[in-house]
Formats: structure tokens, C-alpha cells, sequence
């Protein structure tokens, strides 16, 4: 049995009643893969240390991110 509201158009979506954009956020997000070889490449980080570089990278944009969504304003 299907809930009564799911044959309801949401509110609030595109006006023109297309779908949304590709991406999930902000403008050049799917450019990470680039920018990541980039700055492997300038910095000369051997492969064998790539993945554990990037690890850090993804673990400290985390707890940076909770940071500032926990501090008070």
C-alpha cells in the first residue's frame, strides 16, 4: 500500500519542471579526480603514498566540516 502522499508533485523543485542538474552541489564538484592529480603531480607524491595522502586529505575536510557545523555562531 503506497503512502497517500506519494502521488504528489513536491514543492519547491524547478520552475520549468524539468529535472535537476547533474551535479549534487556546487558548480565543478566532478572536477576533484582532476585537481587531486594535479596536486599529486606538483607535489612529486610517489604512488605508493597517493592513497594514504588522499585518506588524510577526506578524513581532515571531515572533522574540519563538523567543526564548524558544531561551533556556535
Amino acid at each position: 500500500m503506497r503512502p497517500s502522499f506519494a502521488h504528489r508533485r513536491p514543492t519547491g523543485g524547478p520552475p520549468s519542471g524539468g529535472t535537476c542538474p547533474p551535479y549534487g552541489g556546487w558548480p565543478g564538484h566532478d572536477l576533484g579526480l582532476f585537481v587531486f592529480a594535479l596536486i599529486m603531480a606538483k607535489f612529486s607524491v610517489p604512488s605508493q603514498y597517493q592513497q594514504r595522502v588522499l585518506m588524510a586529505g577526506v578524513i581532515t575536510a571531515l572533522v574540519l566540516c563538523a567543526g564548524f557545523i558544531a561551533a556556535p555562531s
